[in-house]
């Protein structure tokens, strides 16, 4: 219920400031809002929500696209805070697919995270859109 609460201040917040207040529309200010909507969407934001949700996995989980292997790498490598997903190894994520790896990350709100991975695959046409959607404007 707190983060119901919290969701909705942080999404009302800018419509209530007043226009002097509000930051302007610049593009890193536009990618700090699409991370905060993010987190807000992400289903596991805490260790006791990821439990929850291995427990109740569904059939069509992004993190079945690991091995077993990788996948127990990168759920031991995961580190939260107060404030969601804090930390992760990105290496498991290496051996798949960069559209793939994007989806995990987004059960946690950091999918933008993977612009600055190093070594994703994007030979799938979904990865070669992921990897141009992520790519820094120059």
């Amino acid at each position: 219920m707190k983060r119901l609460a919290l969701s909705l201040i942080l999404l009302a917040s800018p419509c209530l400031a007043p226009a002097s207040d509000q930051l302007p529309a610049t593009p890193a200010n536009a990618e700090i809002d699409q991370r905060i909507l993010d987190q807000i969407a992400a289903p596991i934001t805490s260790r006791a929500a990821l439990d929850d949700y291995l427990d109740k996995m569904p059939t069509q989980s992004p993190l079945l696209a690991l091995s077993e292997e990788a996948r127990a790498e990168f759920l031991a490598s995961l580190v939260f805070t107060e404030h969601g997903l804090a930390s992760y190894r990105y290496l498991p994520l290496q051996k798949i697919e960069m559209a793939e790896a994007y989806r995990i990350l987004a059960l946690f709100g950091v999918q933008s995270s993977l612009a600055v991975a190093p070594g994703m695959r994007a030979t799938s046409v979904d990865s070669q859109r992921v990897k141009a959607a992520l790519r820094p404007e120059p």
